[in-house]
């Protein structure tokens, strides 16, 4: 961060406390959303690092958006690393299987 030409590192906890004085405290909503979306990066950058391609192939993102679109609601109590990261794994198996 720059401030007055001065560059400053934040911790990362420093930083969230930082917003939550400026705008509160997030909701479950907003949470769970957060953690869905840092797993399907995981599992999008899993991808990446496992065939070197980036963006993902067409299939692959899209059967990971779709799994991580059904798990944003705040009562659903998955794991959305392990679910995202088993559908990236599945669609990409699938994806490598057909012919190219």
């Amino acid at each position: 961060m720059t401030l007055a030409g001065m560059q400053t590192r934040l911790d990362p906890a420093e930083l969230h406390a930082f917003i939550d004085r400026v705008f509160g405290t997030p909701d479950a909503a907003a949470c769970r959303v957060v953690d869905v979306l840092e797993a399907q990066a995981d599992a999008l950058a899993w991808v990446r690092d496992t065939t070197g391609r980036y963006p993902s192939p067409k299939p692959v993102a899209a059967a990971v958006q779709e799994a991580a679109t059904g798990l944003r609601g705040v009562d659903d109590k998955r794991d959305p690393r392990q679910i995202l990261s088993t559908v990236a794994v599945e669609a990409l198996a699938a994806y490598m299987a057909e012919p190219q």
